[in-house]
């Protein structure tokens, strides 16, 4: 039988109690370190009486080889993100108290190969994380506290050994940085998945991916492929997430998308069974590959923000719609009382031109967000913000769904004046 391999430490300087709140975090949810997975479900979650468990543990890395132990064990069943392609996997995670071991079995079958563990899962028989005093330091007056990674290896399996090596040091680094952050009371808050939950994104992702990416090889613009049709499905999947969870709507939403410049983003909402109308002051070659989709109409056309409303429709969307940003909330709230915007903020602009203000501490992007944030609540949103699982570093989504109903007359002469109430 294998044994355990020390493959990295890091001085720890945190207490044990800051270990112990990271291991429970990550045992009770897998995402917290496995990134990659879909989904996963907690199968059990029992006391482990003493003996009832035996792991071996290696002497000159370890520590003592068998002790009476109680703790807990979680039984965890993690899913892929591509089902057609890896499997499930059922994991038992061991929590042995009084050796400040945590320990992470995936359940494979006898005389495993690496093709029995899926993408999501390191290339190992198992692995533990283990908080303990250096040998070398215990006669100290300050032991030094050191957290470690051991696993057990896959036989004949050189590459990847050497690739968790590698990535090892970061591991631990970020499970430091957990258990630190968590002794001064630090509570980040979140900025992913507050509007829609995370497995509710993954899922639609998944399936709009698979449908769509073949735009990646038929292209045509002159843009990057990779990351404009990924960011593209990934918009669609959070607008299509916020969709299906609007009340009281007997027919599916209708929009229009503001400057839809390459139109991918408007295709695949109509393809997935809604009707708009998008909207650019630059024809694109690709609008011509469309065709098989009649729900939305391509046109070429410039927009007066000043006086265009669209009241037939009740989604207004701004993908990177560049100078016509600030206009988003002002031109939804002047349509009408029921129209909901949905606004990704980039370039620069104000109403008037370039949006040159700055803040040093947080950067312009930052506040430029406030200031599109603000114009929103101006004409009486309720603003929700969302950082987008998409590939571009200007993320962050604003929607107004909710009309507050104070200050009616204040708002409504804002709209009316638009620019020059600012």
């Amino acid at each position: 039988m294998s044994e355990w391999l020390e493959i990295g430490s890091v001085v720890a300087s945190f207490r044990e109690e800051s270990f112990w709140f990271v291991m429970e975090k990550f045992s009770e949810n897998p995402k917290f370190f496995l990134q990659k997975i879909h989904s996963y479900q907690i199968l059990s979650q029992t006391p482990l009486i003493p003996s009832s468990t035996q792991t071996q543990h290696n002497d000159s890395n370890t520590g003592p080889e068998q002790e009476e132990e109680r703790g807990q064990c979680y039984t965890r069943l993690l899913h892929p993100r591509l089902p057609e392609k890896d499997p499930s996997l059922q994991e038992i995670v061991y929590h042995f108290h009084h050796l400040n071991r945590v320990e992470f079995h995936p359940q494979l079958p006898i005389n495993p190969t690496i093709s029995d563990l899926p993408y999501f899962y390191p290339k190992v028989l198992k692995f533990a994380f283990v908080l303990e005093f250096s040998q070398d330091s215990i006669e100290l007056s300050q032991p030094i506290l050191y957290l470690r990674l051991f696993i057990v290896p896959l036989p004949n399996n050189q590459s990847d050994l050497q690739l968790l090596r590698s990535s090892t040091p970061k591991s631990l680094k970020k499970i430091c940085t957990w258990a630190l952050n968590h002794e001064k009371g630090y509570n980040e808050r979140p900025k992913y998945d507050i509007i829609i939950p995370r497995d509710e994104f993954a899922e639609k992702y998944n399936e709009l991916k698979q449908k769509y990416r073949h735009f990646v090889d038929d292209w045509g613009e002159k843009s990057d492929p990779i990351k404009n049709v990924f960011e593209d499905i990934g918009i669609a999947t959070f607008i299509l997430c916020v969709w299906n969870r609007e009340p009281n709507m007997n027919r599916k939403q209708r929009f229009v998308d503001f400057g839809c410049g390459n139109g991918l983003l408007s295709y695949i909402l109509g393809k997935e069974g809604y009707s708009g109308l998008a909207i650019d002051s630059q024809r694109r070659k690709i609008w011509s590959k469309y065709t098989d989709c009649q729900s939305v109409e391509w046109v070429h056309k410039s927009i007066n923000p000043l006086q265009d409303t669209f009241g037939e429709y009740d989604w207004l969307i701004g993908n990177h719609s560049d100078e016509l940003t600030p206009w988003i909330p002002i031109v939804a709230a002047a349509s009408s009382e029921k129209m909901k915007y949905f606004v990704l903020p980039c370039c620069f602009f104000d109403l008037k031109g370039r949006f040159s203000l700055n803040d040093p501490k947080l950067g312009q992007y930052a506040k430029y967000l406030s200031h599109i944030e603000r114009i929103g609540t101006k004409c009486g949103f309720k603003v929700e913000t969302e950082m987008l699982r998409i590939p571009s570093t200007k993320n962050v989504a604003q929607i107004g769904r909710y009309r507050r109903p104070e200050d009616l007359a204040a708002q409504k002469q804002f709209i009316d004046f638009r620019a020059s109430v600012l």
